[in-house]
């Protein structure tokens, strides 16, 4: 059985941190089409490729900052004891 103790001051803050990450990389990727020269049409598409990428990547940070928050919910309601909750999420990575 686990024993893991967490300090919820300490890991509170990556759910914020992590959703400040979405943000700043769906910002860097709005980028405008490009509308002259020769290679428009295979700049446009590697442009929108990299937009994809960028919205799932920001989605999964997001997804888990929002997870971060969950678990921190279930500490604070519980005794202080993570145990139940580390080996709940070892047996669904398993």
């Amino acid at each position: 059985m686990s024993h893991f103790a967490i300090e919820p001051d300490t890991v509170a803050p990556v759910a914020d941190s992590l959703h400040t990450v979405r943000a700043d990389i769906e910002a860097a990727c709005t980028l405008s089409a490009p509308d002259t020269g020769p290679t428009t049409e295979l700049t446009a598409e590697a442009i929108a490729n990299l937009a994809v990428a960028c919205a799932a990547m920001a989605g999964g940070l997001d997804g888990l900052g929002d997870r971060v928050t969950a678990a921190m919910a279930a500490y604070r309601e519980s005794d202080g004891d993570v145990t139940w909750i580390v080996d709940q999420t070892l047996v669904g990575l398993s």
